[in-house]
């Protein structure tokens, strides 16, 4: 007999481990997509324990479910469908702001249980979970990093529903303080860094550091992979070319998120990112949309919801193309791999402080007269990262990577081989330009066709010293691709996804100029 779909939601605030949680229960068993409607992801899973079928939903975190922003109004329609239960996950040493959504989940009269996550986080004994659970008349589990699969979906079983009258703001907060009364013990938080992260002698040493760890390891294993291969098997052949530099570009971009997550997940990224504002023009909300673009610009166009200010909004928007999403920081480090160390290390720093200038430019330029305002975000503790977490993510974010991005670097091999076969082609510069141009479709698009028509990607050979990095240069800041821009027509506009695709290339030219006049 087939067993009933039971279906549960993860709800709960940012950086509470909600994801992790998810991770434990479902593996690498996952999707993500978009909510119909929505630019929010969700990641929702089925999972079979004990003879009986769970569909687990990873809700985006929110302090609320009364749908003012998209991710506060996904939470909000999931919960409409009326799941069979939900999880609210809270930070045990943020017992007060993580209630305020499980009160509204109690509002509504739906079966749901408490998790009281990071308990390893906090003061021994500074919480009673018992007597939390006493008073709320629900199930309560506290979990730390030693998490179980079957311990979570077993108290998944256990929730019940309690319906509590209550349906204003104020009085949410004079009932969790009267739930929390006798509850919490003695101070939650453990660590006391910040005062010394945040001091000029090490926030700058912070956001180098930082630098240094995300872009270094990939760096050396591209650079190794090249000489390995080529000491062994010369790629002559477009389609064999093609496949290897797919494969170069997960063991890539594997490395990149893995040590991406890793640091996200440790609360240094962060923290470099409120050492940033105070030396960058880039207020307040600006930076999220930023940050979250070395994943894809897509979504970091579609992230300028969150700001606001609408000339703002537009002028940050304009300057998302240039931060280097994931498939160019690849597509970059297999160019760099091609120069000696030291030259790869200087034009990589170059392409970096390039890119914040551009940023930097293009949002005092579009939004002349601006007021900074201060940056205010909620700092996430400092902890050890879970490797194994880490790793799980970066599979999921690199499968993704592999069934988007390789097919195009083989269709622009294929396209290359037939420029060739059909004597379309020109000379190196018609063929440079030509492969630019169809990368306009997709980034990657422009690696596979100079395979194809030229068999190799060693730019260091096939332009010299100057052009190739001018070459690099303007290719990691030339006109966004077609999915960019689409992006920007959907938010603001045909006109402004126009400016963007004639600025990007503007400015591109522009700091592609100087290797050329440096040397």
């Amino acid at each position: 007999m087939k067993s009933k779909l039971f279906r549960a939601g993860l709800l709960g605030n940012p950086n509470v481990g909600k994801s992790t949680i998810f991770n434990v229960i479902t593996g690498r068993r996952q999707h993500v997509g978009n909510w119909p409607g929505k630019t929010v992801d969700v990641s929702w899973a089925k999972v079979k324990y004990q003879n009986k079928l769970f569909e687990i939903t990873d809700l985006p975190g929110t302090y609320s479910i009364s749908g003012k922003d998209d991710a506060e109004k996904v939470t909000e329609e999931y919960i409409s469908t009326k799941p069979d239960a939900l999880l609210v996950v809270v930070d045990a040493s943020s017992l007060h702001k993580g209630l305020y959504p499980l009160i509204q989940v109690m509002e509504k009269g739906h079966r749901v249980g408490l998790i009281v996550n990071m308990m390893d986080e906090i003061n021994e004994d500074s919480i009673d979970l018992k007597k939390l659970e006493k008073n709320l008349k629900i199930p309560v589990l506290g979990l730390s990093k030693n998490k179980d699969k079957g311990e979570i979906l077993k108290f998944l079983n256990s929730t019940k529903t309690v319906k509590i009258n209550n349906k204003n703001p104020k009085g949410r907060h004079n009932l969790i303080a009267l739930l929390l009364k006798g509850v919490v013990k003695s101070e939650a938080r453990k660590d006391g860094m910040d005062k010394h992260l945040f001091s000029p002698l090490f926030d700058l040493a912070l956001i180098l550091l930082t630098s240094l760890a995300l872009l270094a390891p990939p760096f050396y294993v591209a650079t190794w992979m090249n000489d390995f291969v080529a000491s062994i098997v010369p790629l002559t052949n477009p389609i064999s070319a093609s496949i290897y530099t797919i494969f170069f570009f997960l063991v890539l971009i594997f490395l990149f998120f893995t040590t991406f997550t890793l640091i996200e997940d440790s609360g240094l990224l962060a923290r470099a990112a409120a050492s940033t504002d105070k030396y960058l023009p880039l207020p307040g909300k600006a930076f999220f949309p930023i940050v979250i673009s070395f994943g894809c610009n897509v979504v970091g166009v579609t992230g300028t919801r969150v700001i606001p200010d609408k000339v703002y909004k537009r002028a940050v928007a304009l300057a998302v193309p240039f931060v280097q999403c994931g498939t160019r920081i690849a597509i970059l480090l297999l160019f760099l791999s091609f120069f000696p160390a030291l030259t790869a290390a200087l034009l990589g720093t170059y392409i970096f402080l390039a890119m914040l200038l551009a940023v930097v430019i293009t949002i005092l330029v579009f939004a002349r007269g601006y007021k900074k305002p201060p940056l205010l975000m909620e700092l996430p503790k400092i902890r050890t990262p879970s490797l194994k977490t880490a790793i799980s993510f970066t599979y999921i974010r690199t499968k993704v990577f592999f069934t988007k991005v390789g097919p195009w670097i083989i269709l622009g091999a294929f396209v290359g081989e037939l420029i060739q076969l059909l004597n379309l082609g020109g000379n190196l510069v018609f063929n440079t330009i030509l492969a630019l141009l169809l990368g306009f479709f997709a980034k990657e698009l422009t690696a596979g066709i100079m395979l194809g028509v030229f068999g190799t990607l060693n730019v260091l050979t096939l332009f010299g010293p100057s052009w190739a990095s001018a070459f690099i240069v303007f290719y990691a800041l030339y006109t966004p691709c077609i999915s960019t821009l689409a992006a920007i027509k959907s938010e603001f506009g045909t006109k402004d996804a126009l400016i963007s695709a004639v600025w990007s290339s503007f400015v591109a030219m522009c700091f592609a100029l100087v290797p050329l006049l440096l040397t």
